[in-house]
């Protein structure tokens, strides 16, 4: 049962993880998203993995399958697991479905997925090469968010592109996020006032170290503000080493970092280029109506 309950959290993991980056995940015709063997009522998909499974042989079924909502197409072919450190196994067993596809000349990508929303994600993206599989990359390592549509299209359409820079999630989504954030601050008693602040310090303290924050509440804000601190230092703004802060002694706020954690790291700050320029557009759509000043304040 608790095996159970884990799956169907890496599942819904994935799915947030194709929402962010712009997905429509409602069923087609309206939607990009197929769960499990929802594949069935689609001639082709069914033609192209009545042969497949996880080891390759026998009939079996990915976890979920993009499709292009007009055309039926598959686009992405993905597997998930409950734990992120089954990130390989995932990711060999969405290969494997997508070899299904490519065999009948379609290309798609091979997404795995593995962890939960509740803790933390790990994402393998990759595309057929010749005669094997590689990974999407951004600075020389597999890219850990799952591709826009926009992005897909390109790495479909283009043999040659293995390469991906992060791109800003889409205004409606980071909305919704904002909303989400705003609303944990507002259960934790932070004021209007010093929510810019203190939003702005874990974007920073995420960026800055790469998402490797304890997310204890005995740690969770110390290494937040510490984090903050080492990021000034090393910008040379020494004069603003104690300009963005959390209040370490808010308890509630200690105990619900995580979930600011999370929707931080789902938005993909912590594999960003032109920190400051991406930092500043996120905490422009999170806290546009908070006043100029403090965005000048924290990102120019």
């Amino acid at each position: 049962m608790t095996s159970h309950v884990s799956e169907i959290r890496a599942e819904d993991a994935a799915r947030e993880l194709l929402a962010i980056r712009g997905w429509d995940v409602a069923p087609p015709p309206r939607g990009n998203l197929l769960r499990r063997n929802e594949y069935l009522a689609y001639p082709l998909l069914a033609e192209a993995l009545a042969q497949s499974s996880k080891s390759g042989g026998g009939q079996g079924y990915p976890d979920f399958i993009v499709v292009d909502n007009r055309q039926k197409l598959p686009l992405i072919i993905g597997e998930t697991k409950a734990a992120r450190d089954k990130i390989n196994n995932a990711s060999a067993e969405a290969r494997s479905y997508a070899s299904a596809f490519t065999r009948m000349g379609i290309n798609v990508l091979a997404v795995g997925v593995a962890g939960s929303v509740q803790h933390d994600i790990s994402v393998r993206v990759q595309k057929r090469e010749d005669d094997h599989w590689r990974s999407i990359e951004f600075r020389r390592n597999p890219i850990e968010w799952i591709p826009t549509p926009d992005e897909t299209q390109r790495l479909l359409l283009n043999p040659d592109l293995f390469i991906l820079d992060p791109e800003v999630p889409p205004a409606q989504v980071l909305e919704t996020k904002a909303e989400e954030i705003n609303r944990i601050l507002r259960e934790c008693r932070i004021s209007d006032a010093r929510r810019p602040a203190a939003v702005a310090a874990f974007m920073v303290g995420v960026w800055k170290t790469q998402g490797q924050i304890r997310i204890q509440p005995a740690h969770v804000l110390s290494d937040i503000n510490a984090a903050c601190r080492k990021a000034f230092q090393d910008a040379g703004k020494h004069e603003l080493v104690d300009s963005i802060v959390v209040d370490a002694a808010n308890d509630a706020l200690a105990d619900q970092a995580h979930r600011i954690l999370r929707i931080l790291r789902l938005l993909n700050v912590t594999t960003l280029t032109g920190a400051h320029d991406y930092l500043g557009q996120l905490y422009e759509h999170f806290f546009r109506f908070a006043g100029g000043n403090t965005i000048g304040q924290f990102f120019t």
